[in-house]
């Protein structure tokens, strides 16, 4: 993973902010990609499965599912 994969605000969005209090209505449509892309990364890194991101990776896809 690049060292620039986590200096932006979307990035930020899918590891910190609680689901609560992400609205999905609110983003740009290329935001919500990249979104996606960055859960995506994050998902197939070995660094960042852990069971508690599994969780959340999960969650914020049924988010961004619906």
């Amino acid at each position: 993973m690049s060292a620039e994969f986590w200096t932006d605000d979307v990035a930020a969005l899918a590891i910190s902010t609680p689901i609560s209090e992400i609205r999905i209505d609110e983003f740009p449509t290329g935001n919500l990609r990249r979104l996606q892309n960055v859960l995506d990364e994050m998902h197939s890194d070995p660094e960042t499965a852990t069971a508690e991101f599994e969780r959340r990776y999960w969650m914020l896809r049924r988010l961004l599912d619906s």
